[in-house]
């Protein structure tokens, strides 16, 4: 069905706006480092390597909300989906406790609205938003080339997925008021709600340039370097899938859904547009400075994107009432072009680390595929135990964070974070639990 297709993909697509670390070291930390990509950087490697196990919390909740979260239940909601796709591995307080507000959207979603708008008084809408996520993961190894002291050339082969979604919401103003209980009058007139949501899914494979130069002062480590890493993405699309809905709710003077006439615009529209066949390309660029306990670095991704997908399929559908379970028909797609190009923006950061013995401070900045992110941390080590503290500013949001490490063995430490995050719709902030073992060599 069009309209869970266009849900999924939503939620697809604030998942990956959202924080997805399985590591509660780094969120207490504010998640510095979450946003970057930089193969430089991931040259240089960390003063204390280590790998982590989650915890997942978050899966305790979501057992409990199963039914809600299945499409084909009755019970289905696309809220309580839409939540989980916040920190999805961890805790959060109050995920799901939102009542006043799960009831208009779902009931819309499936053209069973109550012909009285007054049934849902004092629910909310979501806020506008314009979201757009990005996960290119990437495994592979460097080929080397030239090895002499501290000069390293090399070629990086590596391959991964690539998936790519954007998503935007939009409500008429009349109807958050009429439906919060704060319109003076009813608005005799249609009011609309809008989403759009698409979906990549490609395989990647890269080809890149590793190079390690030495510095010209004197070498305090062996970690001290000019780091270079360039990669060139082949994409290859397997999966495009584009959704958009559209419904007028129209009212009249008694706070009622007016019925339509013969010859109304249909109430409730979806499209739905898909592809298997795809290729595209991607180059990142990122330089890391290291120098005894200073870690500076920079990079460039996603320079001249972009996936042109072809021989596209479409369906329409739509809904002449959004009220008594009025069924979806066929309607004849809108005729457009047989391909379609999707780009991101280009993003770009920079980050900056102390590392002493005892503690470690960092921070960085991304300017780029929701606006600018700002990340910052600080870690205290003391014998067996670390404390934390880190910020983040996201979407207009600052979202504090705090956390500890426990040496639990030689090789085993486990972590906990307290964290914020915002709720996917209308951004209240929300604290949350991460916990997860922290493993080093």
């Amino acid at each position: 069905m069009i309209v869970t297709a266009t849900l999924v993909t939503l939620t697809a697509s604030v998942t990956c706006a959202q924080e997805y670390s399985s590591d509660a070291r780094l969120i207490a930390l504010g998640g510095v480092g979450g946003d970057l990509e930089n193969a430089a950087l991931e040259m240089a490697a960390s003063p204390r390597p280590y790998r982590t196990i989650v915890v997942p919390l978050g899966l305790v909740q979501l057992v409990r909300d199963l039914e809600r979260l299945d499409p084909r239940d009755e019970r289905f909601d696309p809220l309580a989906l839409l939540a989980y796709a916040t920190a999805p591995m961890h805790y959060v307080v109050g995920r799901t406790q939102d009542p006043a507000r799960d009831v208009f959207l779902p009931a819309l979603v499936r053209g069973r609205l109550s012909p009285d708008l007054g049934v849902y008084s004092g629910s909310s809408l979501p806020d506008d938003l314009s979201m757009q996520g990005l996960a290119a993961p990437r495994w592979g190894g460097t080929i080397p080339l030239v090895r002499h002291a501290h000069t390293r050339h090399g070629i990086y082969v590596g391959a991964g997925p690539y998936l790519g979604v954007r998503t935007s919401f939009a409500a008429d103003n009349r109807l958050r008021a009429l439906l919060a209980g704060g319109a003076s009058r009813v608005p005799d007139a249609p009011l609309f709600i809008e989403s759009g949501s698409d979906l990549q899914i490609a395989f990647a494979l890269t080809a890149g340039y590793r190079a390690r130069f030495p510095l010209v002062a004197r070498t305090r480590s062996s970690r001290d370097g000019l780091y270079v890493g360039v990669d060139y993405r082949w994409l290859h699309g397997l999966l495009y899938r584009a959704s958009a809905t559209s419904a007028t709710v129209t009212t009249n003077a008694l706070r009622l859904i007016a019925t339509p006439a013969p010859g109304d615009a249909l109430a409730f529209i979806a499209d739905d547009t898909r592809s298997t066949v795809g290729a595209g390309r991607a180059v990142d660029v990122g330089v890391a400075v290291v120098a005894g306990p200073w870690e500076i670095s920079g990079a460039v991704s996603g320079m001249g994107n972009g996936i042109e997908w072809r021989n596209l399929s479409r369906r329409r559908q739509g809904r002449t009432s959004l009220v008594n379970g009025s069924t979806l028909v066929e309607l004849a797609p809108l005729g457009m072009a047989d391909r379609v190009s999707v780009s991101f923006p280009v993003s770009h950061s920079a980050s900056i680390a102390y590392h002493a013995d005892a503690w470690s401070a960092m921070g960085d900045v991304t300017r780029g595929l929701n606006g600018t992110s700002l990340h910052a941390g600080y870690e205290r080590r003391l014998g067996h135990v670390a404390l934390r503290a880190g910020m983040r500013y996201a979407l207009a949001k600052w979202l504090p964070a705090a956390g500890l490490g426990l040496d639990v063995s030689t090789h085993t430490a486990l972590d906990v974070a307290a964290f914020t995050t915002t709720a996917v719709f209308d951004r209240d902030r929300r604290a949350g639990i991460a916990v997860s073992f922290r493993l080093t060599k």
